[in-house]
Parts: structure tokens; sequence; C-alpha cells
């Protein structure tokens, strides 16, 4: 017996000694990876500023691209009256489509009021805080780590990436990254938010503050290069998407835009990349969570039926939209409602779809939309294409065909909950609704789903009816509204 109790113990302190050395063993393990990682990043900071130090590259700056203007008539379309269908006028449907009742969410009523922004602390010597669009953000750095250029030649710039090669700035880096995610920005927002870190420690317009916006865009990922232009240096950043009316240098394939003023057309680059570097993507599914502040609205009537929208939305989110680059019209049409605005419009789409069915229901939403937003041309209102966000459909007074087709689309996807597409005909954009009850009048089938054709600039036309022009015409691109 006593032999076996001494084993027993002999046991456990075996045990108990593996298991501390292993606990070692993997210590040391984390901190030789750790440092390797330190390391890594040293190599690979010193090895950057190294190519730095080479003579850049000219290139030639290649023309903005125009983004397509679409010849669009001055006046909507008009359905002639005789034609019209009077509210009280029984929609042609299948029966399973009448006796299907649409139900949307509800809320209670409540007050849309500015954001109640609460104070920052009281600031300590190292920190930077700024304003991004109504929110007030703060950043970490001593600004006794900033550094000056000298000049702004290959060496001059090579020396200031060596400088910030310290703790200083990855905390800056991981601080900027904090607030993407604080503020849920997409890769454009977090361009912008990085812009106004640089120009914040640096001075606005600054070479200082683009050799930092650089570093910070190089240092999360980003596909960045840096060129030098006169006296001045450029950022150039690559896109996954098309961006119109701004200048680019086509590196290899990749276009990368210069998103500040260009003062001459031939620029030297430093062309050279940093590991797993990614270009931004625009598509933006839903809005950055800005505070909100109490914008421009406008009353909306529908004179059929008296139905009525007063949205009043973000100026906050609208000054940011205005910022955005004009891409491909499908990037517009992919990003949901603001929280403020879709609650905004709960109440009144309630009353919309009481008792009604699925047609009757988003007979009166196309019809709000034909009668109560005016239309004018991009060309009239701006001089310029110009693709709308949804929520700034309620921020101008008038809009066109895709403004339109975005809008009906996301009241469709985000509050009836209904797949919907997009139809791109010559010159013209026109949505389609996937009824769950069946489809009504003009279809599209997309994949195996059958779409009823829903056109908001056809005023006074009912769903399931296309523009006379476009009836027998295969739509060019169909957008699946996610």
């Amino acid at each position: 017996m006593k032999r076996f109790i001494i084993l027993s113990i002999f046991t456990l302190l075996s045990v108990s000694a593996f298991g501390q050395s292993r606990t070692e063993a993997l210590l040391r393990f984390q901190q030789r990876r750790n440092g390797a990682l330190q390391e890594f990043q040293e190599n690979r900071r010193k090895a950057y500023a190294d190519f730095i130090r080479k003579r850049w590259e000219a290139w030639n700056v290649e023309t903005p691209e125009e983004l397509p203007m679409r010849v669009e008539p001055d006046q909507p379309v008009v359905k002639p009256v005789d034609d019209v269908v009077s509210p009280a006028k029984e929609i042609e449907a299948t029966p399973k489509a009448i006796e299907t009742e649409i139900i949307i969410p509800t809320t209670e009523e409540f007050e849309i009021a500015p954001t109640e922004i609460p104070p920052l602390p009281p600031a300590r010597r190292d920190d930077v805080r700024f304003d991004f669009y109504g929110a007030k953000c703060e950043v970490t750095f001593d600004k006794a780590n900033r550094f000056t250029l000298s000049s702004i030649d290959e060496n001059s710039v090579a020396d200031a990436w060596l400088q910030m090669d310290n703790e200083a700035y990855d905390r800056l880096i991981a601080d900027s990254k904090a607030l993407k995610d604080e503020l849920y920005l997409n890769d454009w927002g977090y361009n912008l938010l990085v812009k106004h870190v640089a120009e914040e420690i640096c001075g606005a317009d600054s070479n200082e503050s683009v050799v930092l916006r650089a570093f910070l865009l190089g240092e999360s990922g980003y596909k960045m290069r840096l060129a030098r232009c006169d006296s001045r240096l450029v950022l150039l950043i690559a896109a996954e998407q098309n961006i119109y009316g701004r200048h680019f240098i086509n590196i290899r394939g990749d276009k990368f835009y210069i998103f500040d003023t260009l003062p001459n057309m031939s620029i030297h680059v430093c062309n050279n990349s940093i590991d797993a570097e990614q270009a931004l993507c625009f598509k933006m599914p839903t809005p950055p969570a800005l505070p909100y502040a109490k914008g421009n609205g406008f009353s909306r009537n529908n004179p059929r039926n008296g139905d009525m929208l007063n949205i009043v939305p973000n100026a906050n989110l609208m000054d940011f939209y205005s910022d955005y680059p004009q891409c491909d019209w499908s990037i517009f049409a992919e990003t949901s409602f603001s929280d403020m605005v879709y609650l905004q419009l709960l109440g009144p789409l309630q009353k919309m779809v009481k008792n009604k069915s699925e047609v009757e229901a988003l007979q009166n939403i196309l019809s709000m939309i034909q009668f109560s937003f005016p239309y004018q041309t991009d060309a009239q209102q701006f001089g310029c294409e110009r693709t709308f966000f949804a929520d700034e459909m309620f921020a101008y007074m008038y809009s066109d065909c895709e403004d339109r087709s975005i809008l009906l689309c996301r009241i469709v996807k985000d509050i009836l909950n209904l797949d919907a597409v997009l139809l791109h005909y010559p010159n013209h954009i026109a949505a389609a609704v996937c009824l769950r009850s069946g489809s009504v009048g003009d279809t599209i089938m997309v994949g195996d789903k059958c779409y009823t054709i829903c056109d908001p600039t056809y005023v006074g036309s009912d769903i399931g009816e296309s523009m006379p022009k476009f009836k027998n015409v295969a739509p060019s691109a169909i957008i699946t509204v996610e």
C-alpha cells in the first residue's frame, strides 16, 4: 500500500512537471513567434524604404473615364390618362396574389432627433482628435514622433518611412483600424478616415500627410503607390471597380486612381508592392454609423390617394455620400437604408400596405414613387451623371430613372422582404419584383424565378406594365439587389 502511495505521488509530480515544462515551452514558442513577427515586420518596412530610395519610374497619367451619360427624356414618360387605373380599381392578378397580405415590421412612435454625442474625456498630451462627418474621433499619437520631410526626393521619403517604424505608428495603425470597425466604414470610408488622421497630424495638403496616408493604408493591407508630381507628393490608390471622373495610372492591369488634385499629367511613381495588398472595394452593403443630424427633407405627397412621406435624412451621412466617387450605378443599389431612414419609413409604409395584398401594397408604393418624386435628369440637376444612394432620394428634390428604381428595390428588399432586380435597358433603368404569390402582367425570368416588372419612371403605370418602348426589348444587364 505504501509503495502504491509513493508511486502515485511520484506520478503526480511527474505529470505536474511535464505540464509545467510544456507550458514553459509554449510560452517560449510564443515569444519566439512574436519576435520573428516583429523582425519580419521591421525587415519588411526596411526593405520597402530601400526600394523607395531607388529612382522612381516616370509614368503618364490617363485621362479620366467619364461615367456614360444616358440620353434620358427631359420629362418622365406618362401613361395616357385614359389608360390609368384608378386607385379603387382592382389590379388584375392571380387569385393567390389577391389573397396574400403583405406584412412589414412595426415600430413604436418615436421622435427623430439629433444624436446626442457624449463629450470626450479631457485630452491627454498624446491624444489627436478630429471630426469625421459628425463623429468625434480620437487616436493616440505623440506629435513628438512626427517626421518632417527635408525634400520630396527618394532618400527623404525613405528616411521618413524608417522613422515611422516604431511603436507610436503601430499604435496609430491599430487606433485607425479600431475606428474603422466602430464606424462600420467600408474601404473608401477607411481611406477618408486615414486622410483625416494624416492631415490632423501633419497638416492639410502637406507632403508629410501624403506619406503618412501611404504608410497607414499600406500597413492596413491596401494597394497604394507613392508618386511625385512637380513639387508635391501624390498618393495613388488601386480600386476593384471602375471609378469615373478621376485621373489614373494603369500599372500591369491595375488602375491606380488619384483622388487629390493633380498639378501635372506626368509623374514619377515608386512602383513597389507590399505583401498581401488589396485594391479598395467600393461596395458598401450598409451605411457608416455616423451620428444623426437633421438634414434637408422634402414632403412627398401622392395626389392619387393622399399617401405621404416626410423623411428627414442624416445630414452627416449626406455629406459622406456627396464625397463618394462616381462608380457604376449597381454599387449604389447595393447599399441598404440607414437605420434612421428605415425607421422613418416604417410608419407611412405600414399605412400603405395595411390590409392590402402583395399586389395592392406594391402598387401603392410604386404609385408613391411615380407621383410624389419630381423628375429631372442628372444633366438638368447636376450637369453630370450622378447616381443616388437610397437615402439621398429624400435629400434632393429631383431624381431620375435609376434613382427611383434603386429606391423601389431597397424598399422591396429591406422592408417588404421580397427579392428585386434592376433592369438596364438602353438609356433607361427599371425594376422587377419577385412576388411570393405569383407574377402579374409583364414579367422577366431571372434564373428559376419570375419577376414582375415595375417602372417608377413610367408615371401612372401599374405593376406588371413595361414602358411601351421596352415592352419587347431584353435588358442589357440584370442586377440582383442584395
